[in-house]
């Protein structure tokens, strides 16, 4: 059975189990309508992680409630950006059809419209994210002295049960009653946690993780469409010439070099002025320590030209359109050590684009929440119900005409 079978068999008893648990456990499921009778959310009660939440919140409530102030400005800062966002890539779409909609499904499930995530990194990942969420948002509430009445599983469905999920519920009542600042920091508690944690794995885990691998002259690859893994890096191809006719090097009258003098496409860098050509950044370091003339090896025959300067940037340019060739490293480590390192990859991807997602201005939203609670400092609760409600409906409109259209182009 190849990778791809093996995916969508696990998914397909995933599916069994979940159904098998929805039905015996069907009288202890509470059903809370998105848009009645078609997305809504089948939540299942229980007490699990509210002694590590308590315990938590009284050890270290006074640093937990600062870390929530923090985290609500950064919420505050980040959902205008998320909401511009969103509404360009409406924008662009509108006035170019066929373009790529800027939001999709995040599912298992390899079928147009749909972003595809392998189902071994999506519930792994699905479910690191939710419980990094939502505590978060459980152990600010409970350091805020803001009782959790429950947690457990949810089920978010859109006329059939799709995603799993997790919860965390905190008193309503008291949330209500609470300080804006502490309505705040509860609700940017998980979407900006999603945010950090995908940070500090980009920028520091997967470093330290992949380092190994890089000492031994090998090297990671990540193609979001499909494929990763531990690859040999035996060169760069050049793929073709870099077209000099469009922005910015139009008005430059710039000419590839290595047309020029004749490199030919799908031949392989070896070397440029001896330094050993092995990856994309080779080059670029290359033509930096080059003073005027450099001498390209490709495939064996030697090409001396003079690089072109790049118009806007303090960098020189060879002409071509590089690409990696490589070929798979074999053996149960590096499938095991490309397994991290692809989960790795997914985690800090989906982490910040569901965390940023979340702080979008739609009611069942954290940014909906906040958006609230901020108004209901400025105007009426009726008044600001009303402005939540309009935002709600435009956004949530735009998601799904924008899904739609990702099922069409």
């Amino acid at each position: 059975m190849d990778g791809f079978s093996l995916e969508m068999a696990l998914f397909f008893v995933f599916i069994l189990i979940m159904g098998a648990f929805l039905f015996f456990k069907r009288k202890r499921l509470t059903i809370e309508w998105v848009l009645k009778p078609v997305i809504y959310l089948m939540l299942y009660k229980t007490k699990l992680g509210i002694g590590f939440i308590d315990f938590l919140a009284k050890k270290a409530g006074g640093l937990i409630r600062i870390i929530g102030y923090l985290f609500a400005v950064a919420g505050i800062a980040i959902m205008p950006l998320i909401t511009w966002l969103l509404a360009k890539s409406f924008y662009d779409m509108a006035v170019a059809p066929g373009s790529v909609p800027g939001v999709g499904l995040v599912l298992p499930i390899p079928i147009k419209g749909v972003f595809y995530v392998p189902f071994s990194f999506w519930i792994i990942s699905l479910f690191i994210i939710m419980i990094f969420h939502e505590f978060s948002h459980g152990i600010v509430a409970k350091a805020h002295k803001v009782p959790i009445k429950s947690s457990g599983f949810a089920f978010f469905g859109i006329l059939a049960p799709l995603i799993p999920a997790a919860f965390v519920e905190p008193d309503e009542k008291i949330i209500k009653k609470a300080k804006t600042s502490t309505k705040l920091s509860i609700f940017a508690a998980g979407p900006v946690m999603n945010i950090v944690l995908g940070i500090v794995i980009v920028m520091f885990i997967f470093p330290l993780a992949v380092t190994p691998i890089q000492e031994e002259g090998l090297d990671f690859y990540f193609d979001i469409f499909g494929g990763s893994g531990i690859v040999n890096v035996t060169g760069v191809k050049v793929a073709g010439y870099m077209n000099f006719s469009e922005e910015p090097y139009a008005e430059y009258n710039l000419t590839s070099p290595a047309k020029l003098v004749g490199i030919p496409v799908n031949s392989t860098i070896q070397e440029i002025n001896g330094v050993r050509i092995k990856t994309i950044n080779d080059i670029s370091r290359a033509l930096e320590m080059a003073e005027n003339t450099v001498t390209v090896t490709a495939d064996g025959e030697n090409y001396a030209f003079v690089p072109v300067n790049h118009p806007t940037e303090e960098r020189k340019l060879l002409g071509i359109v590089p690409a990696l060739e490589y070929t798979e490293a074999t053996g149960e480590k590096y499938i095991a050590y490309g397994f991290l390192l692809t989960l790795l990859t997914w985690l800090w991807l989906l982490n910040i684009g569901i965390g940023a997602f979340n702080l979008l201005p739609i009611n069942i939203l954290d940014g909906g929440q906040m958006l609230k609670a901020i108004l209901d400092r400025i105007i009426s609760e009726e008044s600001s119900k009303r402005i939540v409600s309009m935002f709600s409906w435009g956004f949530g409109i735009m998601l799904i005409i924008m899904i739609l259209m990702s099922f069409l182009f």
